[in-house]
């Protein structure tokens, strides 16, 4: 990260806090100018260090402006041309640029993964290695583990393992593939692979040559480039206080790519077949293709197929995109009905991009972001019922087993009681209690879950 004392804490805002990209720019209208006004209100405020908002309807650009500092400590202006950290956003360009090779006939999404893997292949458990295939992946229904590895202190860093060491290591599938979703970052590290080994070319120069240029995304990278360092925004907690790591996540097609918002509302654009330069990429009926969910009577299933999360209101379908790790989150929401895009990006860890991308459509789209807000509670209450956890009595007692890892088998033991609790023991460690237990009752087993970390 750029040096925090230079400079710290002078911050000379304009009246507006505007800042503009380049003559002709598309400025705001009186429809956004609600949303305009919170934002500014929110960088004046001190809630957030800057953020990048561009919007296009019916296949242009109706507003384009940055707001604040992407990097506040050396007085360095947001714009629409500022590079940030994009989280799981990076999850549906990886989809798309798996899409480009189904396009091309080199892979097709019923292909099985692990003939593809080469060396890279994980230990089978369950019997992926006969089931697993691509179409599984990129619907998170694999029953592949969630994982991401970035630095959490000034003298960390991510672990030195390539993409194959890190599927080989962490990429088996913990339940048969198809019973059921899962959400998963090490998912799209296995397109990694797979690009590579289909094209002969790294994923990252792949990603490059044959999305970004094609689309004009000169802004947008699988590996930020040492010269584009200075144009990347710094990062910021949810306290708006500066982060003392550089923003780094791997695996880089689940959560680790970088891009501005003058490339992503192109690549919105691109998703709603409003470029001219689409018909270069993939075929439209492929771009459809990769908005459809699949096996939807699954057990928790969330609609989501290769990156995309499919919501349907009762009223409208939209298509989201987003991502949230330390130090940035994004947002890309398209309306397909409506021809509209929204793009939404800030350098502060948390996810105030959302209800911003809710609010701009709501100005294009009266009535969007109340139906948006009740779809999004019931499927809160659904995921999330508020039902006390009770221990059944088949379950009161200690039930072992052990946790399969590349290094070898670890022993476990769960000890159920009947006053509702539960003691974990791993190895030979002291047994701890389990927090925020629950339960989720399947035809052939009892998936146990704990309290897990935030997703990015």
């Amino acid at each position: 990260m750029r040096n925090s004392s230079a400079k710290a804490g002078v911050v000379l805002l304009t009246a507006s806090l505007a800042v503009a990209c380049r003559e002709g720019t598309p400025v705001a209208t009186p429809n956004f100018e609600d949303v305009r006004s919170r934002i500014i209100a929110m960088v004046e405020g001190g809630e957030i260090p800057s953020m990048a908002v561009a919007v296009a309807q019916d296949g242009r650009v109706v507003w384009e402006e940055a707001f604040g500092w992407a990097d506040r400590e050396n007085d360095v202006a947001a714009t629409t041309n500022t590079i940030y950290a994009l989280g799981s956003l990076s999850k549906s360009i990886t989809g798309t640029g798996m899409m480009v090779l189904v396009d091309r006939g080199l892979i097709d999404l019923d292909d099985l993964v692990y003939p593809l893997l080469g060396s890279a292949a994980p230990a089978d458990q369950v019997g992926a290695e006969s089931t697993l295939t691509i179409g599984h992946l990129v619907t998170m229904t694999g029953g592949v583990p969630h994982l991401w590895l970035q630095p959490l202190g000034p003298h960390q860093a991510v672990p030195s393992l390539n993409t194959g060491e890190l599927i080989a290591r962490y990429g088996f599938s913990m339940a048969p593939p198809g019973e059921t979703f899962n959400y998963s970052n090490l998912s799209f590290a296995f397109p990694e692979l797979i690009i590579s080994n289909a094209t002969g070319k790294s994923f990252a120069d792949f990603m490059a040559s044959e999305v970004f240029l094609p689309l004009g995304m000169t802004q947008s990278f699988v590996e930020l480039p040492p010269e584009q360092r200075d144009h990347l925004a710094a990062g910021y907690d949810t306290e708006n206080k500066p982060l003392e790591v550089d923003v780094e996540f791997y695996p880089k097609g689940g959560g680790g790519m970088y891009s501005s918002a003058r490339d992503l509302i192109r690549y919105g654009l691109f998703h709603l077949k409003e470029l001219p330069e689409t018909a270069s990429i993939m075929q439209h009926s492929t771009i459809d293709a990769s908005h459809r969910a699949e096996n939807a009577e699954l057990p928790n299933y969330h609609r989501y197929s290769l990156g995309w999360g499919l919501v349907n209101d009762g009223i409208h379908f939209s298509l989201v995109s987003d991502g949230r790790i330390g130090g940035a989150n994004s947002m890309l929401l398209l309306l397909p009905s409506e021809r509209i895009a929204v793009v939404c990006l800030a350098n502060i860890s948390g996810g105030i991009t959302a209800m911003i991308a809710l609010q701009v459509v709501d100005a294009l789209v009266p009535g969007y972001m109340d139906a948006m807000m009740e779809y999004i509670g019931t499927m809160e209450s659904l995921e999330n019922p508020d039902v006390p956890f009770v221990v059944a009595p088949e379950l009161v007692g200690t039930w072992k087993g052990e946790i399969r890892t590349s290094e070898g088998e670890i022993p476990l033991a769960l000890t159920f009681t009947r006053d509702d609790s539960v003691m974990v023991r791993l190895g030979s460690a002291a047994a701890v209690p389990l927090t925020d237990p629950s339960y989720v009752d399947r035809p052939d087993t009892v998936e146990h879950l704990g309290a897990g970390a935030e997703q990015p």
